[in-house]
């Protein structure tokens, strides 16, 4: 997956929630913190973040791709934001150039959820790799599964070390 994805560093997990609630813990979210979500999501997004002790803040979906809706994020976010949990939903991927201003200018992390999206790309880079962390799903309703089992992409090399303890644990 590392190759093929041209991703930095790939985690097999046991599941994408696994993966998911290992990004919130590298992302070192904590009470008080918020993280903008699609409203239109698997609860693992949310269960992942209160885990941490932040609160989700849900916001609207797009109605013809139903992606996160970024003018929505814009209107959300507060001096308390500390990340987005993106959901490229079905293969198609978010508005990336928006987002990317959006998480510059505000200092925060994105953690892509590409469950649905393997292989999938915007423009040349495959969804999944272009945030501080990506989701792939393996469960039995994605487009390669084992019944379950899942990977978290790692893109910032600043969070390979202690990534892999988080796993072990």
């Amino acid at each position: 997956l590392k190759k093929q994805l041209s991703c930095k560093k790939v985690l097999l997990t046991n599941s994408a929630t696994d993966a998911l609630e290992m990004a919130c813990i590298l992302s070192k979210f904590k009470k008080g913190d918020e993280v903008i979500m699609p409203s239109f999501n698997f609860p693992s997004s949310a269960t992942a973040v209160l885990r941490c002790g932040a609160s989700p803040v849900f916001v609207n979906v797009n109605q013809n791709d139903l992606n996160i809706c970024v003018e929505d994020i814009k209107k959300s976010i507060t001096p308390k934001t500390r990340g987005i949990i993106i959901v490229h939903y079905a293969g198609i991927s978010c508005d990336m150039k928006q987002l990317k201003e959006i998480i510059k200018k505000h200092s925060l992390i994105l953690i892509e959820d590409a469950a649905h999206a393997i292989y999938s790309k915007h423009k040349d880079r495959f969804l999944g790799t272009m945030g501080d962390f990506g989701i792939i799903s393996f469960h039995q309703t994605k487009n390669i599964f084992c019944g379950e089992g899942g990977a978290l992409l790692v893109n910032q090399k600043k969070y390979f070390s202690r990534s892999e303890i988080i796993r072990e644990k």
